[in-house]
């Protein structure tokens, strides 16, 4: 049982591949879906938003966002605001923000909600190197610690205790210490809920090693 062995396993980059799943959203043609679906990816594109409640679920390990031209129904910022809107339902998510638009200084604080930003000119070789990269990070345990540091940002000081035991929860898919632990030294409840919900996606993932 994953619970019992209290060890994070190690995947092998094949097997990441195949238990992964991208989407693409883009309102013109992705180059690159084929050769996504030649070297063993599971890829989805979307012309724009076909669900949101699946963004907000979290059903895909990496999101492929292009910034202009989707997301025009849910915000008057197109995928800056798309962006916007799946960091904060889903901290853990993982959005690749790509555009080949120069955008004003006043935009700038979106890109740094994204975990990679590139230009559509960029070639194949330079996504897929970015989309493994982040692939691997977020089937390692210690991206889900490093996304709920991000999330208490200067409310860490309270709970000095809370790497650890997010760090055991991860181990033993059991989140009520964790839950706890906050909720005896925080008060913000909003910033608890995303919390727990990171180390949850954490949890999800793990049980893909268990298939």
């Amino acid at each position: 049982m994953f619970g019992r062995r209290k060890k994070w396993p190690v995947l092998e980059h094949e097997q990441i591949v195949q238990r992964a799943r991208i989407l693409v959203i883009d309102d013109s043609d992705f180059p690159y879906l084929k050769l996504f679906k030649r070297d063993g990816y599971t890829i989805e594109k979307w012309n724009d938003v076909k669900d949101l409640a699946r963004l907000e679920a979290g059903n895909f390990d990496v999101i492929l966002l292009d910034l202009l031209g989707v997301g025009r129904s849910e915000s008057a910022d197109e995928g800056l605001g798309l962006l916007k809107h799946i960091r904060m339902a889903r901290p853990a998510q993982i959005v690749v923000a790509y555009s080949n638009a120069d955008w004003p200084v006043k935009y700038q604080p979106f890109f740094r909600m994204a975990d990679a930003v590139l230009q559509k000119t960029e070639d194949y070789v330079e996504f897929k190197r970015i989309v493994d990269d982040l692939l691997q990070e977020r089937f390692a345990l210690g991206f889900y610690l490093d996304r709920m540091n991000d999330e208490l940002a200067e409310q860490a000081a309270s709970v000095p205790k809370a790497g650890a035991k997010a760090h055991k929860a991860l181990l033993t898919r059991n989140i009520d210490p964790l839950r706890r632990y906050l909720e005896r030294h925080l008060d913000d409840q909003a910033t608890i809920d995303r919390v727990l919900a990171i180390i949850q996606v954490g949890i999800s993932a793990a049980q893909l090693w268990r298939s």
